[in-house]
């Protein structure tokens, strides 16, 4: 570098063939410059500028070294880039023109001493429509790449981590299957098509290579079935016949394994259990529900009879005093001993007895 920002009249060279490069120091001492460098031998242009905004006439002559004579046009950068083939190439932007009162910078990229217009051939493509378009990552750049629009922020990251080479890759793979997708259903085609599915996959990768004239397809098909059998089963089979026969197994093999329905035994069923007599419980429950003597009327009243002096104090209501004196009247009542009482008395009392409970149970 030479004449750019920080950098004066005599040249500096900075080594980065290490994998990793750290450049430390204190303020002032050029460490900006030196990215910012490597962004305009990039793109020729300055992010600062176009980012961090306030009156263009800050950055008139930002680019140039201040204390450079004016007659001085040395202003450039340059690296040695190493291409594909190992052989290292180099790379030089020459500033022409500063930023000016109503004027853009100007430079002149030259590779190996010829002008070029980009680094594509280097795998460096810049970030179009961008104001980020190195893959230089600096404070006001990386604020650009947070607070801009998700697909520039995508472009910015995938020049930063050089990613753009695998898209180029995507898009002609995509092109390449577009134009298999679109050549015509042939019959073989579609056997290929149906073949192509692992483990067959090798079998069609055969069909598609194979030329007619070397090769029979039917043998070129069973071979290919024969070897992927024995990737699938760890052992060749010695024809397809065995081979269906040895894969039949295998996949019983593995659903046994999945759920042992061997591990189950069949027999006979059981003989029907016999019938429950429920008669017995029918006669019980519906003595219990609607007494038909005397006897079954006096064993209820002598219970609850007892039952009533007992829990009258246990009301909930005032208003269940009547129905506690009810059952009092109609079940200990004077002549019980003469005098059965009626149903509905009965029924009277079993409902108020009921509704008692509902309410004892609410609360």
């Amino acid at each position: 570098m030479r004449g750019f920002r920080a950098f004066g009249t005599e040249p500096r060279k900075l080594d980065l063939d290490a994998p990793l490069t750290v450049v430390h120091g204190a303020n002032s001492q050029g460490k900006s410059s030196l990215a910012e460098a490597m962004e305009f031998l990039l793109t020729g242009r300055s992010s600062r500028r176009d980012l961090l905004g306030g009156a263009k006439a800050e950055y008139h002559e930002s680019l140039r070294n201040a204390h450079l004579p004016s007659e001085d046009q040395g202003v450039w950068v340059a690296a040695g880039l190493r291409g594909s083939d190992g052989s290292v190439h180099e790379v030089r932007r020459e500033l022409v023109c500063d930023f000016g009162s109503g004027t853009e910078c100007e430079s002149r990229l030259l590779v190996d001493g010829a002008e070029a217009q980009d680094l594509s051939a280097f795998g460096l493509a810049t970030v179009p429509d961008s104001p980020v378009g190195a893959p230089v990552l600096l404070q006001h750049t990386l604020r650009h790449g947070l607070s801009t629009e998700p697909k520039q922020r995508v472009a910015y990251f995938k020049a930063l981590l050089s990613l753009i080479d695998l898209d180029q890759l995507r898009e002609r793979v995509t092109q390449a299957r577009r134009r298999l997708e679109n050549h015509p259903a042939t019959p073989a085609r579609r056997i290929i098509t149906g073949l192509s599915a692992a483990p067959f996959r090798a079998v069609a990768i055969r069909l598609a290579t194979s030329e007619a004239a070397q090769y029979d397809p039917i043998e070129v098909v069973r071979e290919a079935l024969l070897e992927a059998g024995a990737q699938a089963l760890g052992a060749r089979s010695t024809d397809l016949s065995t081979l269906a026969t040895d894969l039949k197994a295998a996949l019983e093999r593995q659903h046994e394994a999945l759920f042992p329905l061997t591990a189950f035994s069949a027999g006979p069923a059981p003989a029907d259990p016999a019938p429950v007599d429920l008669q017995a419980y029918s006669g019980a429950l519906a003595q219990a529900d609607d007494p038909t003597s005397v006897a079954d009327v006096e064993r209820e009243v002598k219970l609850l009879g007892a039952l009533v002096p007992l829990v009258r104090g246990f009301a909930l209501d005032p208003s269940e005093k009547g129905k506690w004196t009810n059952f009092a009247a109609v079940l200990n009542s004077g002549a019980h001993d003469d005098e059965l009482p009626s149903n509905a008395s009965l029924t009277a009392v079993r409902g108020n007895q009921k509704k008692i409970a509902k309410d004892h149970r609410a609360h």
